[in-house]
């Protein structure tokens, strides 16, 4: 977990990682911007290790990476109910699947730390995901875009599963 914390994006007040060098290979961001698509993935680490071995600069951690996702991943409004999130913390929106991880990630907390103010955070992400898809189809972007085949909407499917396992988990905890 040292590791994991010492791999942060340096440059942000909050925990939050993204790409670490320039030859990445999504060239379309700077070294040191941290993504809603990688920052989960850490807050993920973390919380598990947390529910082990409870560790109060770990759970500082995880605050501090909520904080992050709520404050410097920004909303767009899309409709009176949903928002699309931002992928990094300067781009204006257009992915899916960042909303849909920035959900995961603050249902997620909000369990974890008996927040529910984070699942009305969540909501609209998950309404403008849900209102994206099709019966057959769940998208990556709102527009066509550049990336295209299964591994992109890999991303997609494995944030629908994790928000379905919550709600699962929540509509059996009643």
């Amino acid at each position: 977990m040292d590791e994991l914390a010492k791999t942060r994006c340096p440059a942000y007040q909050d925990f939050c990682w993204g790409i670490r060098s320039i030859g990445h290979a999504q060239r379309r961001h700077q070294a040191g911007t941290p993504l809603i698509t990688t920052t989960p993935y850490a807050f993920e680490a973390f919380l598990q290790v947390q529910e082990l071995q409870p560790d109060a600069e770990r759970k500082k951690i995880i605050v501090s990476i909520i904080r992050h996702t709520c404050t410097d991943i920004k909303d767009f409004k899309t409709s009176e109910t949903a928002r699309m999130s931002s992928y990094t913390p300067h781009d204006q929106g257009g992915v899916v699947n960042a909303s849909a991880y920035r959900a995961f990630t603050l249902t997620s907390a909000a369990k974890f730390l008996g927040d529910s103010s984070l699942l009305k955070i969540a909501e609209p992400n998950i309404i403008l995901f849900w209102k994206a898809r099709t019966p057959m189809v769940l998208p990556y972007a709102k527009t066509v875009c550049a990336i295209r085949g299964p591994f992109p909407h890999c991303f997609v499917m494995k944030a629908l599963a994790k928000l379905s396992s919550q709600r699962r988990a929540r509509i059996l905890a009643r």
